[in-house]
């Protein structure tokens, strides 16, 4: 098998064109930041509850109960300050999409003035 019947022959091979993500918006990404900051140190507090149950108060099992409403935090941030987020950025630009001449205005997301 020749290279030339691997290779496409009438159209140039384009290996640039995923070198760059398509850029999101700097709420959603402060917020996608914020929610793991807020997992990692719920995830190291409920180790060290646990632990501390283990090694402390092995006869009396009290972990689940803080783990469960730390876990349940951490969820309802991920859900109202993260997925929904999301949802009302895209409702906020198609709301922009429908106003005429929103585009030409000075703050408007996807424009450079």
């Amino acid at each position: 098998m020749s290279e030339s019947e691997i290779t496409p022959q009438g159209e140039e091979w384009d290996d640039e064109r995923d070198d760059e993500p398509t850029p999101r918006d700097p709420l959603l990404e402060g917020a996608r930041v914020g929610v793991l900051v807020h997992g990692t140190i719920t995830g190291v507090i409920c180790v060290l509850l646990i632990a501390l149950n283990v090694t402390r108060a092995p006869e009396l099992v009290w972990w689940p109960l803080p783990v469960v409403g730390m876990l349940l935090g951490l969820g309802v941030h991920w859900w109202y300050g993260y997925d929904r987020l999301e949802e009302q950025l895209r409702r906020r630009q198609e709301r922009a999409d429908d106003i005429p001449g929103a585009a030409d205005r000075p703050g408007t997301p996807g424009t450079t003035s």
